[in-house]
């Protein structure tokens, strides 16, 4: 199965995120970002109800920048206040289950603020982003209490 009829696949679970038209004779399917970005919203909920690590959700890539075609995945950061020492790709996997929901594959990148100060790629996603959810609170004193819970203290 090519990537374009996978996606097709996945998004009849949320029919609403794509728009059967006719050009033609043909055919057609589009995108409809703004209910797209609304079901990934609202899947975002959940993490930063459940995950008291989660500093801010946002969508970045083809889908902010309004360029997204049906075959595009939404592309997530969720940046972290820590890592509890957890391995990136171990945080991949926390979170993914949290996106089931959203009924396509989204590439997630779940990066600690440091992490998200550094890295290029997170560095570019701010530049050009939908921000999902964050966390209404002072980041200093939530960083300072990560660093001493991860502490042990």
């Amino acid at each position: 199965m090519n990537r374009s009829s996978d996606w097709l696949l996945q998004a009849h679970q949320m029919p609403s995120v794509l728009e059967k038209y006719s050009d033609n004779g043909a055919n057609l399917w589009k995108l409809n970002t703004k209910a797209a970005i609304s079901v990934i919203k609202n899947s975002v909920q959940r993490p930063m109800h459940e995950r008291p690590d989660v500093a801010k959700v946002i969508l970045f890539g083809s889908l902010a920048d309004g360029t997204a075609v049906p075959v595009d995945d939404p592309d997530i950061l969720i940046v972290l206040f820590g890592s509890g020492r957890r391995k990136w790709l171990d945080r991949i996997d926390e979170f993914s289950p949290y996106l089931d929901d959203i009924g396509i594959s989204a590439d997630i990148f779940p990066y600690t603020i440091e992490e998200a100060e550094r890295i290029p790629l997170a560095r570019k996603a701010f530049e050009h982003c939908i921000v999902l959810v964050e966390r209404a609170c002072d980041l200093k004193l939530w960083r300072s209490a990560w660093k001493r819970k991860s502490a042990g203290q």
